[in-house]
């Protein structure tokens, strides 16, 4: 998993989100409804292969730190408070190979 990939989680999720709306929404042709299911699937599917690596990294720590960062988007400072470390650790961890 690059670091591409896992900071793309959060905007995969808001895409998700948006082609749900269009979905709920009067106005979309039976193309375009379909064009709009088979993208949120594969959408999904990367957004679950990204929270299965995060979920399978073995340090519990690092774990945390990856899923506090990547999923739900808080920042270095943010966690170096949550876990009571300095940034610079929050921000080692990261950038290290996660398994």
């Amino acid at each position: 998993m690059t670091r591409k990939q896992l900071e793309s989680y959060r905007s995969i999720k808001r895409e998700i989100l948006e082609l749900k709306y269009t979905l709920a929404h009067p106005g979309a042709d039976a193309s375009q409804g379909k064009y709009y299911e088979r993208r949120i699937h594969a959408l999904q599917k990367e957004c679950d292969a990204i929270e299965g690596y995060i979920e399978g990294i073995g340090d519990s720590l690092t774990r945390r730190i990856f899923r506090m960062y990547f999923l739900e988007g808080k920042t270095q400072r943010e966690i170096a408070g949550l876990i009571h470390m300095d940034r610079s650790t929050v921000s080692r961890k990261l950038n290290a190979p996660a398994r």
